[in-house]
């Protein structure tokens, strides 16, 4: 019984460091346009758009005032 335990223990804690908000709670954070999508890509948003920033604790929006684009 304790190693079955100790196994469903491991699988929680695993599923965890994997889990979307564990990340957030290590300092990144999911930015989503008003469809509630995450950008994933600066070529996804246009100069003016409003986008929402989830953090780990709260969101806040931010209107885009310019884009840059990888090469």
């Amino acid at each position: 019984m304790q190693n079955k335990l100790n196994s469903l223990e491991k699988m929680n804690s695993n599923l965890h460091a994997f889990s979307p908000l564990a990340v957030l709670d290590r300092g990144y954070a999911i930015v989503q346009n008003s469809s509630g999508q995450a950008i994933k890509n600066s070529q996804e948003i246009n100069k003016g758009e409003i986008v929402t920033t989830r953090l780990s604790s709260g969101s806040f929006e931010s209107e885009i005032a310019s884009i840059k684009h990888d090469k």
